[in-house]
């Protein structure tokens, strides 16, 4: 069972977790900064804030936003921060990393009030496993990356630990104003990630321990409310989600699976997806080896201890999003960061377990290690960023009036170039055998901009492969400069 409701949040956890927020915050800024890293990295980045600032110019003009392939939440979130900073270029980020820094504050209460639901619990020992999880949250590569990169990802975490730990709370016998916290947060949850309605699964029974029916029906009311704007632009635009294909292509079998096909061309990966997304309990990007011995030692005790409510949030809440992840026909380590926050409350309930001295001792290797790891991370980040930057640089040389198609990099040149540079940029993925042959018959100066060795590999077989072929045997292509991996030719046709 679990121990006695405490609805009041005490001064020194909060202060705490206030000081895991500084931390994360800091860390985050001063590596933009040092970096002099924008958090525009490859193409999603800047859809992203590009839908950002329309929703920023939707509500300015009263006229509806425009179509967006992902859910509105993240960009509606930065759209604020734009408005709030009156524009500026970083604001997106800003958006990112206040998220993020929140994050790291609620995984150290989200821990420390699911420690405090064993038996015999201590404040002590709620607080060793706060900052466990806390600081994991603030010093981990793949927290601190999506803190500093314009997308979704540290904010999707955000919403979500948040409602887990108002769930947690209200379960406990909070007031009911946790119960409708939980709700408004799952809903902003689902709107910045989809998979996040499947939270809804482990917080239902905890909201039902509360024990107040009737405030259940005024938290899904509220939810579905604050759900509402979203539904009416999905059911208005329905494919997106209908016909991803995170939902088309799921299955069990995916889980086993290292050779995948999907809409975006073949991978071939070295991990078998579930072993792949089992990383973070291990990586040294996430929990790191240190805590892995604790967080199974947390999950053992959350279940030997039957407390229910913590075991159900915490364990169905990382559960669920790997069990999904696990039926994908992708990889990509950011997503990960969805049931991060749970593992570091897991495994902060199982150091909690150790003496002071211990547990500092292994506090003290775990966040040198996420710390080095993180430095070795944004290092490789600038390094592939370097490439996109290099070729939107070049393509700014280039005089008015030239057409230049691009595959891989059409965002960050489109962005990257100066207010009325002249150029037509084209991208390839959009276009026809027809359309293209149509855009350079009447064009003067032409290039081309793709990465060959992924537009053969990953793309053999579909347009963009099909298109480049195309474009080497009807036109005249000579390699003019090579930023790895991104390769650049001029369009020439052939001479009879």
């Amino acid at each position: 069972m679990s121990c006695t409701p405490h609805p009041k949040i005490r001064a020194a956890p909060l202060a705490l977790a206030v000081g895991c927020f500084v931390l994360a915050l800091g860390l985050r800024r001063g590596a933009a900064r040092r970096m002099r890293f924008d958090g525009r990295y490859g193409q999603d980045a800047y859809a992203y804030e590009a839908q950002a600032r329309a929703l920023v110019e939707s509500v300015r003009a009263r006229r509806r936003p425009p179509r967006f392939f992902w859910p509105q939440g993240y960009p509606a979130l930065a759209a604020l921060f734009i408005a709030g900073t009156g524009g500026a270029p970083d604001a997106a980020q800003w958006a990112s990393a206040y998220a993020s820094a929140a994050g790291a504050a609620l995984t150290y209460l989200l821990a420390y009030d699911a420690a405090l639901g064993l038996p015999a619990a201590t404040a002590a020992g709620a607080s060793r496993a706060g900052l466990t999880a806390g600081l994991t949250l603030a010093f981990a590569a793949l927290a601190t990356r999506a803190g500093l990169v314009t997308m979704a990802d540290s904010a999707s975490a955000l919403w979500s630990t948040l409602a887990a730990w108002a769930a947690l709370r209200y379960g406990r016998g909070g007031h009911a104003s946790w119960l409708m916290l939980c709700a408004a947060s799952l809903s902003l949850a689902t709107q910045t990630r989809w998979l996040n309605a499947l939270l809804a699964l482990p917080l239902l029974p905890a909201a039902l321990q509360g024990g107040q029916p009737r405030m259940l029906l005024g938290a899904l009311g509220l939810g579905a409310a604050l759900l509402a704007p979203q539904a009416l632009v999905t059911g208005a635009n329905p494919d997106p989600l209908l016909r991803h294909d995170w939902l088309l292509r799921w299955t069990p079998r995916n889980a086993l699976r290292r050779r995948l096909q999907n809409t975006d061309g073949h991978y071939h990966y070295r991990l078998p997806i579930a072993l792949f997304y089992a990383q973070p309990a291990a990586h040294p990007a996430g929990l790191t080896p240190w805590l892995s011995g604790p967080l199974l030692w947390g999950a053992w005790r959350l279940c030997r201890a039957r407390a229910y409510r913590e075991a159900t949030v915490l364990l169905g809440w990382a559960g669920l999003q790997y069990g999904f992840l696990c039926g994908i026909p992708y990889q990509n380590f950011r997503y990960t960061l969805g049931y991060l926050p749970p593992l570091a409350a897991i495994a902060g309930i199982g150091a909690a377990g150790l003496r002071p001295g211990p547990w500092a001792l292994l506090l003290a290797l775990t966040s040198a290690t996420q710390l080095a790891w993180t430095a070795r991370d944004l290092n490789r980040l600038l390094a592939l960023d370097g490439p996109y930057r290099a070729v939107a640089a070049w393509a700014a040389t280039l005089p008015p009036d030239t057409t230049l198609i691009c595959f891989g990099v059409t965002d960050t040149i489109k962005h990257r170039l100066p207010p009325g540079h002249g150029q037509q940029i084209v991208e390839l993925y959009y276009q026809s055998e027809a359309s293209l042959t149509a855009l350079l018959t009447d064009a003067g100066l032409a290039f081309l901009a793709l990465d060959v060795e992924n537009t053969l590999g990953q793309w053999h077989g579909y347009l963009p492969e099909r298109l480049f072929a195309f474009l080497q045997t009807g036109w005249q292509l000579d390699e003019v400069a090579c930023f790895p991996p991104f390769s650049i030719f001029r369009i020439e046709r052939r001479c009879a």
